[in-house]
């Protein structure tokens, strides 16, 4: 998901809605949440000997490894966290 994606996708604020504030809030704790999944997703035990891939989740190229599931996570979380980076800092002009 890139930043344009993002912005286009994002969900109009509704002016008689909840206070800005209140908002931001949620999207700090999700953020936060998510920064927490994060620092959390196994590292060092992350390897062969611990986890294997089924063949039928991953590409054939990648069968397997656990590192490259390990970092498919991390990204799909940054990504998350990146959008509520934007929520949380463009409330305004939503």
């Amino acid at each position: 998901m890139t930043l344009y994606d993002i912005e286009a996708c994002a969900p109009a604020v509704h002016s008689n809605g909840n206070s800005k504030e209140s908002l931001v809030e949620e999207w700090y704790a999700f953020h936060e949440a998510l920064q927490e999944a994060i620092d959390l997703i196994p590292s060092e035990s992350f390897h062969r000997r611990n986890h294997y891939l089924k063949a039928n989740c991953v590409r054939a190229s990648q069968e397997g490894n656990p590192e490259h599931f390990r970092r498919h996570l991390t990204s799909t979380l940054l990504q998350l966290r990146s959008y509520a980076d934007h929520m949380g800092e463009h409330i305004d002009t939503l």
